[in-house]
């Protein structure tokens, strides 16, 4: 099968990814820039608030609600976020309408108005937010986690909805400062799939895009200190959540194979109905309704999770099955269909989700933000279908070596070590 070709090039120092797509209607865009909590001293959040009043009114659109009649008059839809990492933007629109979708974003990104009366208000949804992250216990149960692995100060344990009180704090100069200094074309990635042309993208981004200035941001990533490999976190909840964590080598330190060798076994291992945990543990001994394996990664340290839910009195029971069924993976054998039959179904995922722009442009942009390049479907495919049984079982024992994390969410103590 012939993929329709990627083009790469840099506007004004934004590195720029183009999909085009013949069969569709419309146009998808993300703006990813390097900002977000990991860019922020002890105290975060500020990035955050940025990242709301950006939507709150820009100079062609004073207000929300010009912005969002605007939106409804071109069909665009839209939305922003914060993370650890980064601070990015996302829009669909009709092909038709695609001078309107670039201005649209990119006023949003470059020129916003950043209204003292905005910032107020935005503060209280903030802290709104704030108050519904934490208002669930398994977010609770994530915030010990991250502190139990990383400790408590890493940037790695920090939620990007940052502290309202810290929010309270803020002038707007304080904002116009981090704009100023972070949302500069050097500083971001931009993708763009749909019914648009490489040299059509090209122009406009030179209409919208503000002249070459800044660099490009990296966040300081201090050492890790770990806390104890045992942790209980009380919460009254009617079951036993257990999670078992090894770190594993972070992407900076990993290949692309590897990566992807890591993330085969975690689907073997815990990521179907027909994985080795939900098999014993659900199919089997009936001893849970949720169980399963994940692969994720930081910059500098990743984490594969084997995780279940199960009842207070069972919990003596799961987890020394889960242990065994990680820890016994590197011997055992891999029957040659089973890995073929998993590659073919992780690979039909990716191509599947290849007949949306949308998905195409949050791929692009997820490439050239963390690996400088957009990777080509038929890498993805091919680096795959090359991962062998040995590398595998390689890749589970290279953790094993660690001595993994036991958290457990519950009303009482299962007392697992």
């Amino acid at each position: 099968m012939v993929y329709p070709k990627y083009y790469e090039f840099i506007v004004n120092g934004a590195k720029v990814a183009v999909y085009p797509m013949r069969d569709v209607e419309s146009v998808a865009i993300d703006v990813m820039i390097r900002a977000g909590a990991w860019y922020e001293g002890r105290r975060w959040g500020a990035f955050h608030l940025l990242e709301h009043l950006t939507m709150d009114g820009t100079k062609k659109f004073p207000d929300e609600l010009a912005l969002e009649l605007f939106k409804e008059e071109n069909g665009i839809r839209s939305n922003a976020w914060t993370s650890q990492s980064d601070i990015g933007y996302w829009a669909q629109f009709p092909a038709k309408a695609m001078g309107a979708g670039f201005e649209f974003i990119f006023d949003c990104v470059f020129n916003p108005l950043l209204l003292p009366k905005d910032m107020e208000r935005e503060i209280s949804v903030i802290t709104q937010e704030h108050k519904d992250t934490w208002s669930s216990p398994y977010q609770r149960f994530w915030k010990s986690q991250m502190r139990q692995m990383y400790g408590s100060s890493h940037p790695y344990a920090r939620h990007a909805v940052g502290w309202p009180k810290y929010l309270k704090t803020l002038k707007r100069s304080d904002l116009v400062s981090l704009h100023r200094e972070y949302f500069s074309g050097p500083n971001m990635v931009i993708s763009v799939a749909g019914k648009i042309g490489r040299d059509e993208v090209y122009e406009q981004l030179l209409a919208v895009l503000p002249p070459k200035k800044g660099e490009k941001k990296m966040a300081f990533l201090p050492a890790i200190k770990s806390k104890s490999p045992y942790l209980w976190h009380k919460e009254d909840v009617r079951q036993v959540g257990i999670n078992l964590t090894w770190l594993t080598l972070g992407r900076m330190d990993l290949s692309f194979k590897e990566r992807l060798t890591l993330r085969l076994a975690a689907y073997l291992i815990g990521g179907s109905a027909r994985s080795l945990l939900f098999k014993k543990l659900r199919m089997e001994t009936g001893l849970v309704y949720s169980t399963g394996a994940k692969w994720s990664w930081n910059p500098t340290m990743g984490t594969f999770v084997a995780y279940a839910n199960t009842s207070p009195e069972n919990a003596q029971k799961v987890f020394p099955l889960m242990q065994e069924i990680v820890s016994s993976f590197p011997k055992m054998e891999i029957k040659k269909a089973d890995l073929e039959r998993a590659k073919n179904y992780l690979n039909s995922g990716l191509l599947m989700s290849y007949d949306s722009p949308g998905n195409i442009a949050d791929q692009m942009a997820d490439d050239l933000f963390w690996s400088s390049r957009v990777i080509p479907i038929e890498e993805y495919l091919e680096t795959l279908n090359q991962i062998k049984a040995s590398e595998l079982k390689e890749a589970v024992a290279a953790f094993l070596k660690k001595t993994p994390f036991v958290s457990v969410i519950s009303s009482q103590d299962p007392k697992l070590i």
